[in-house]
């Protein structure tokens, strides 16, 4: 779970990952994978990390690579021995 931390606000934009899997399959554990620039988390192959300001963020990717993108946020899983990655770019 990530927590957002800012000042008192009337109007927000959140972004909600969901995983669509087997209901019968137990899901690994949520893993926090936030880095001082980002806030993230690693479910099994799969992360999702947010951007905590407008610059650089660093993350390590679920294959081992660090990341490091001036994206809004990122979206990266490691599927069939395939690694693929998906930013959402800054305004």
């Amino acid at each position: 779970m990530l927590e957002l931390q800012s000042r008192p606000t009337t109007e927000t934009t959140f972004l909600v990952p969901l995983m669509v899997r087997d209901r019968w399959l137990n899901a690994p554990e949520p893993q926090n994978a936030s880095t001082p620039t980002c806030d993230a988390v690693r479910v099994g192959n799969t992360l999702v990390a947010f951007n905590k300001g407008t610059g650089e963020m660093t993350v390590d990717l679920p294959w081992g690579d660090p990341l490091i993108t001036n994206a809004r946020a990122v979206v990266a899983r490691r599927l069939g021995g395939e690694n693929e990655v998906v930013t959402l770019p800054q305004p």
